[in-house]
C-alpha cells in the first residue's frame, strides 16, 4: 500500500495507550500504512489528562515522531465558520473535536477517529 498522509484523532491515541497488547491497536496498523499527523489540540487533550511523569515520557516519545499541525488563525477562522453552520443546523459538537476536524479540513487530510458520529457532521471532512 502506498503511504499517504492522515490526521489522527485523540480517540485513536487513547485506545492505543489503554491496550495492553499494542499490536492490536488501530494506531499500530496506521503507523505501518500511513504518514501520521496530529493537531496540536490532540497534544493539549492528551497532556491535559496526564496523571504522572511516566505518562508524560510515553506521550513525549510518541508525539516526537508524529508531525504536529499547529492551531493557527486560519484554522480558528475556519472553525468559527464551521461552528456557525453547525449551530444553525443544531448539530454542535465539542470545541476540541471541532478544532481537530477543522485542522484536517484546512490541511486537506482525511481523519481517522472512533468518534465518527460527531465528526461526520463536518462538511468537507473525509473520514477513514
Amino acid at each position: 500500500m502506498d503511504s499517504k498522509d492522515i490526521l489522527v484523532d485523540t480517540s485513536i491515541f487513547i485506545d492505543y495507550y489503554r491496550k495492553s497488547n499494542k499490536d492490536k491497536a488501530l494506531l499500530t496498523e496506521l503507523i505501518d500504512n500511513y504518514n501520521l499527523a496530529i493537531s496540536t489540540i490532540t497534544v493539549f487533550e492528551i497532556f491535559n489528562g496526564i496523571k504522572n511523569e511516566q505518562e508524560t515520557e510515553f506521550w513525549d516519545t510518541l508525539f516526537n515522531i508524529i508531525k504536529q499541525i499547529p492551531f493557527n488563525s486560519e484554522i480558528a477562522i475556519l472553525s468559527a465558520n464551521i461552528y456557525q453552520n453547525l449551530k444553525r443546523a443544531n448539530q454542535i459538537i465539542e470545541l476540541n473535536d471541532l478544532f481537530i476536524a477543522t485542522t484536517a479540513v484546512y490541511s486537506n487530510l482525511p481523519i481517522v477517529t472512533f468518534n465518527k458520529n460527531h465528526f461526520k457532521r463536518i462538511s468537507g471532512l473525509q473520514l477513514l
